[in-house]
């Protein structure tokens, strides 16, 4: 083999490793500045905590065992996962971590990892280090299903953020979306991160976002830079508007009280005075 042609290739699997969605760059490293800057934002005032609950739902199913740019997606969706929560600011939220494939233990299609608790950086990453396999095959209707039991109760504003590579087999998924946002309504957002680049599963998860109305849908590639993160969970947790201010209920207007009519001598003696006083 000629050393040119070494080289191209070597040259060919560096630029393979830096493209990758999951760089061998430690999440907690990458992200502590990341968190740190968006703290000092919110500390400021601006920009404020938009969101009181929010769910991640990761696909661990077989197709996410398949590789991508040199990894396995389940890998990338995990590194993504670890990446958000790093970069989330100290607010005060709940959390929740669900995913969708096929639990080996329990043989179920949804297992809830982590939550809804208050959210602890800690707590979801050791829970997100637990998600060890991709398994099953289950679509993603199950765990949007599961998702709105464990976001049922929560009052405020939530978010729901998908990872997967949006492979599904059928539009079941999507009705489950839809049932979810007239559940919650303007209270949910819904986000999706997709790991691959399968077209159909681009438009499946494009469509996932729409449906939420207020969400939007992200490749994994906007997600490995720090500032890319950072930029991600801006959008996602917090906000520049100003708060709403409440509608105070509106003041009655209270008629003055009827006076009871004069008696007819109480008139007669207005009307004679009335004379005295024009003459």
């Amino acid at each position: 083999m000629s050393k040119n042609l070494m080289w191209k290739l070597l040259l060919l699997t560096l630029g393979l490793s830096i493209a990758s969605c999951a760089t061998e760059q430690s999440i907690t490293s990458l992200n502590t500045l990341v968190a740190g800057d968006l703290n000092s934002k919110t500390q400021s005032g601006q920009p404020r905590p938009k969101i009181d609950h929010f769910e991640i739902i990761l696909n661990s199913n077989d197709s996410m065992a398949d590789p991508y740019m040199g990894r396995r997606k389940f890998d990338i969706a995990k590194d993504i996962a670890g990446r958000i929560n790093q970069a989330i600011p100290d607010t005060k939220l709940t959390g929740a971590l669900r995913t969708f494939g096929l639990d080996f233990k329990t043989g179920k299609a949804s297992m809830l990892v982590y939550g809804p608790a208050a959210y602890s950086r800690s707590d979801l990453e050791s829970s997100l280090e637990k998600v060890a396999y991709p398994l099953g095959d289950s679509s993603l209707d199950v765990a949007v299903d599961a998702a709105h039991e464990d976001l049922r109760s929560a009052k405020g504003r939530k978010a729901i953020i998908i990872i997967s590579d949006g492979k599904e087999r059928d539009d079941s998924s999507l009705a489950a979306v839809r049932r979810i946002k007239k559940a919650f309504g303007k209270r949910l957002c819904l986000y999706t991160v997709q790991v691959g680049n399968s077209a159909a599963g681009k438009t499946f998860l494009e469509k996932v976002a729409r449906a939420g109305g207020c969400g939007f849908y992200s490749p994994c590639d906007q997600l490995v830079s720090g500032s890319g993160v950072a930029d991600f969970v801006e959008k996602v947790f917090l906000t520049s508007k100003p708060p709403e201010l409440k509608k105070s209920a509106a003041v009655p207007t209270i008629p003055p009280p009827e006076l009871p009519p004069a008696s007819p001598d109480k008139m007669a003696k207005e009307a004679k005075g009335q004379k005295t006083a024009n003459k």
